[in-house]
Parts: C-alpha cells; sequence; structure tokens
C-alpha cells in the first residue's frame, strides 16, 4: 500500500506542471513548465535562451506522453544552454527520478539549491523523491520547506499529507488534508481523493 502511495507520488509534479485547463497564473505558477501558459512554442518568462525554451518545450511534448527517455534527451539539450535554470534542473530531477536513477535525480536538485536554497517546487520534488524512498520523515522536511515558500500553493500539502499519514500521524495528516482543500486550487485533492479517502479523515 504505501508503494503504490509512492508511485503515485513521484508524478505529482509532473501532472501539475502539465495541465493546461487553467490559465497561466504569474503570481502563482511562475515557475512551473512552459506548458502551463498555453504558448509552449513561444519565449518564456522561465528562459532567457530561446534555443534553451525550444528545447525545453519539446522535453515537455514528451513528458506528457510518459516517454522520459525522449524528454531527458531534450531537456539535458536545453541545459547545455541554461546551466543555471533551476526550473529545468529540477525538471531533469524529476526526470531521472521517474527513470529510477534516484542519485542523479539528487544531484540535480543539489545544484538547484546551491542556486536557491528557497525555491518552493525543488522542494517538493525532494520531498516526492523521499516518499519513493519511503524515508518518510525527510520527506516531511523537505515538504516543510517547500510550504515555507509559499503556504497557498496546495500541492505542496500533498506530500506532508502522506509523510505524516505514514509517519502514523493521523491527526496532523487530516489536519493538513483540511488545509490542503482550503487552499486547492490545482485539483490537488481530486487527484488522490481515493488514496486521501482511505486515511478516514472525514468520518
Amino acid at each position: 500500500m504505501k508503494k503504490l502511495y509512492a508511485l503515485l507520488l513521484a508524478t505529482t509534479s509532473l501532472v501539475y506542471s502539465c495541465q493546461n485547463e487553467k490559465p497561466f497564473d504569474e503570481n502563482v505558477d511562475r515557475q512551473t513548465y512552459i506548458s502551463d501558459k498555453g504558448n509552449c512554442d513561444s519565449m518564456s518568462v522561465n528562459f532567457t535562451n530561446k534555443l534553451a525554451a525550444e528545447y525545453y518545450c519539446k522535453s515537455t511534448e514528451y513528458l506528457e506522453k510518459n516517454d522520459f527517455k525522449n524528454a531527458l534527451k531534450w531537456a539535458l539539450s536545453a541545459e547545455k544552454s541554461e546551466p543555471n535554470n533551476i526550473m529545468l534542473l529540477k525538471d531533469i530531477s524529476l526526470i531521472y527520478s521517474q527513470l529510477n536513477q534516484i542519485s542523479v535525480a539528487k544531484l540535480y536538485l543539489k545544484k538547484v539549491f546551491e542556486i536557491d536554497s528557497t525555491y518552493g517546487l525543488g522542494w517538493h520534488q525532494l520531498s516526492g523523491i523521499y516518499l519513493l524512498e519511503e524515508n518518510y520523515s525527510e520527506a516531511l522536511v523537505a515538504s516543510n520547506r517547500a510550504i515555507s515558500t509559499n503556504r497557498l500553493y496546495g500541492p505542496y500539502y500533498v506530500h506532508k499529507v502522506f509523510a505524516h499519514y505514514f509517519l502514523n500521524q493521523k491527526d496532523s495528516a487530516c489536519h493538513y488534508l483540511k488545509t490542503l482543500i482550503a487552499v486547492d486550487q490545482h485539483g490537488s485533492y481530486n487527484m488522490f481523493k481515493s488514496n486521501f479517502r482511505a486515511m478516514e479523515c472525514f468520518e
């Protein structure tokens, strides 16, 4: 059961980033995928190099198809032009985690935090990796770091809820699940609705 949750959580960053039904909100989602904006083939606020943006755009096309090997190829091509782009580095980490190359995924997050230790999406990605490894205490620490950067960003609470739950801290898990519902604007609750129901927070 725990492994099932962890496998589901491994894709959370990808799913949040590739949803197109919501308009791009620069204040909330400034550092997510270009495809969020609905104009993946144009320059993004997240890239200064046009070629890097184009390669990254190509990478997201493969990500949406769960073709992680080709997604990685194009993301690494983008990295050559913008090696210090923390959004790109975070997403390369995500792809490596999908390919079960966890040590490499962590190395890319190390690069992210060397550039910006307050990057919330990086901490969110790290918490997902720790959940995948069933290292729930560290997942909780990383999710807390993510939340501290933006307490109104619903996806950050997903990993915190699961970390508390797997640490047998049901009261805390239920408390933060209710917080997630209160701030949720990204479909985070619905994505894991059946899993959340198993926690029996709303008896």
